[in-house]
């Protein structure tokens, strides 16, 4: 199976959720639940039957609301993730950190 994804992805409380076109940004709560989490992603794919799964993440990984949520800067980057056997995840940029969106329309990993 492949997933790919390119767009934005921010960490809230040691969970990774992807953006989507319409996620709102009111607060925290309304981005869990307007987003897409990555690991529910990562559980749909493992209940398929392929025996390799790679999700490609060309996401930048930062929170530009961690201000305005009144969290510190240690939480820049999405969290670690667990994959189950057979599942790959290529991220951006490593854990924590962020990638560079590039000067253009995409980012440097694109």
């Amino acid at each position: 199976g492949l997933f790919y994804f390119a767009g934005h992805g921010v960490q809230i409380k040691g969970e990774n959720y992807l953006i989507t076109t319409d996620t709102n940004f009111s607060d925290e709560i309304s981005v869990k639940h307007t987003s897409f989490a990555l690991n529910q992603l990562i559980e749909v794919m493992d209940d398929c039957s392929n025996s390799t799964n790679l999700i490609i993440l060309d996401a930048c990984r930062n929170n530009p609301f961690v201000r305005a949520w009144n969290r510190g800067p240690e939480l820049t980057g999405l969290a670690s993730v667990y994959t189950p056997k057979g599942t790959i995840i290529a991220f951006a940029t490593s854990p924590g950190e962020v990638a560079a969106d590039g000067p253009n329309r995409n980012g440097s990993y694109t």
